[in-house]
């Protein structure tokens, strides 16, 4: 950790410089701030994604025959897609990895269902 004062190098645990004795403050990293924000942005997503869906089956009569129906399965398709935020977050490399191939793998699938659905005739 760098000191904000001479700008000597100190230990990541140190609390004062060991060069001129300011306090270190020990700020977040950006994969923090990052990670923080992909989430958020899943959650939100998620919650108003998921909101519509509902509004759109419980409101709307006869949404699957009628015009709501592409926006709907529209909304469906970002609410699936959103789902691989929270792999992009973890932090850990080889986890990362893991997480984005088994959340890719289904989305890739509802996506693709909810897009095929717009086009398919009924």
């Amino acid at each position: 950790m760098l000191c904000p004062k001479c700008f000597q190098e100190n230990d990541d645990n140190a609390l004062f410089c060991k060069h001129c004795g300011s306090k270190l403050v020990k700020q977040e990293s950006t994969s923090d701030n990052l990670s923080s924000i992909l989430l958020l942005v899943w959650a939100v997503v998620f919650f108003v994604a998921g909101g519509i869906q509902t509004l759109i089956t419980t409101l709307v009569d006869d949404w699957y025959f009628g015009s709501w129906r592409t926006f709907y399965f529209l909304v469906c398709a970002v609410h699936n897609a959103s789902n691989i935020l929270p792999a992009i977050a973890i932090k850990n490399k080889t986890m990362k990895i893991v997480a984005i191939v088994l959340v890719a793998i289904p989305t890739l699938y509802y996506i693709y269902s909810n897009i095929s659905a717009i086009f398919t005739e009924y």
